[in-house]
C-alpha cells in the first residue's frame, strides 16, 4: 500500500514563516509524526509546495525508506495536490491520502481504514467522525439507507446539510485505478475556485462504485492544525495520552508524570 501526504499548504493562520507542517508537537515537526504513522505501511509520496525545499530537507533526513516527492506549483485545492503525485504512483493496489498536519494520527487507524476498503471491496473508504460543532468541516451526506452519497464542503452547504454532525477528516483510502480515473475529471466550479478531492465521492456514487465510511474514535487523532491555538491543544493531548494510559493501567500519577 502507498500513501500520499499533503504537505504543500502555506498555513497563513499560523502567523509564522515556518511551513505549517514543520511546526513542532512535543519537539517533533507535525510532518514527522505523520511519517511515523505512514512509513510502516509502504512507499510514501509527499506533496510539497510552500517552501518546498525546506519541507523536503526535513523529510529527507527522516528515517523513512521509499520516499518520493511531488511539487504542487500552485495551491489549488486537495484534488489538485493529489493529482501532482499521480505520476509517481504504481497504479496498483490501494493508496492512502493523509494530511500533513494531523500529528496524532495512528498507524492502526490507517490500517483499519485500508482494511475496510478491502472488506467491502470499496473503491473509496473515508475516515469520518461525529462532532458536536462541525462548523468549517465538509459534511458526510448519506441517503435514507445510510449509504454515503457525497461530501459537501462547509461553504457549499445548505441549511439542512449544515445540521449534519458527521464530518470528513480528509483522510481517505482509494483503489488506485479508480483514483487515476476520477482526478482528471475534477472541476473547480465552487466558491473557492479549487479542485476538491472530496468531489470524487459523488463521482464514485454516480458510477455505482462502492464508498464506505469508517468512524474515528477520537477527534484529536484526526484534528488538523490551522492556528497556534490548535497546535497548543494537540500538544497537550499528545502529553495526556501516556499519562492516561498509565493511570488506567493502575500506575500511580507520579509514574505517569515521569
Amino acid at each position: 500500500m502507498e500513501s500520499i501526504i499533503l504537505a504543500a499548504g502555506r498555513g497563513t493562520r499560523m502567523a509564522s514563516d515556518l511551513p505549517k507542517v514543520l511546526h513542532p508537537v512535543a519537539g517533533k515537526p507535525m510532518l514527522g509524526h505523520v511519517l511515523d504513522a505512514v512509513c510502516p505501511l509502504g512507499p510514501v509520496h509527499i506533496v510539497v509546495g510552500h517552501q518546498a525545499e525546506r519541507v523536503m530537507d526535513f523529510a529527507l533526513g527522516y528515517n523513512c525508506p521509499n520516499m518520493h516527492f511531488a511539487v504542487q506549483q500552485q495551491q489549488l485545492g486537495t484534488g489538485h495536490a493529489v493529482r501532482a503525485a499521480l505520476p509517481n504512483l504504481s497504479n496498483q493496489g490501494k493508496v492512502l491520502v493523509v494530511l500533513g498536519d494531523v500529528p496524532l494520527i495512528r498507524t492502526s487507524t490507517l490500517e483499519s481504514l485500508a482494511a475496510a476498503c478491502d472488506q467491502h471491496q470499496a473503491a473509496l473508504a473515508l475516515l469520518t467522525i461525529d462532532l458536536p460543532n462541525p462548523a468549517g468541516y465538509g459534511r458526510i451526506e448519506r441517503d435514507a439507507a445510510g449509504q454515503v452519497m457525497a461530501i459537501v464542503e462547509h461553504k457549499e452547504c445548505n441549511a439542512q446539510q449544515l445540521a449534519i454532525k458527521e464530518i470528513n477528516t480528509g483522510i481517505m483510502c482509494f483503489n488506485q485505478s479508480a483514483l487515476q480515473s476520477w482526478l482528471p475529471r475534477l472541476q473547480a466550479n465552487n466558491a473557492k475556485g479549487e479542485y476538491y478531492l472530496t468531489d470524487v465521492v459523488a463521482m464514485a456514487v454516480a458510477e455505482g462504485a462502492r464508498v464506505v465510511a469508517v468512524k474515528a474514535q477520537c477527534q484529536y487523532e484526526v484534528m488538523g492544525v490551522n492556528d497556534q491555538m490548535q497546535l497548543a491543544l494537540l500538544e497537550r493531548e499528545y502529553h495526556r495520552r501516556p499519562a492516561t494510559s498509565h493511570l488506567v493501567s493502575g500506575r500511580p500519577a507520579q509514574a505517569a508524570a515521569r
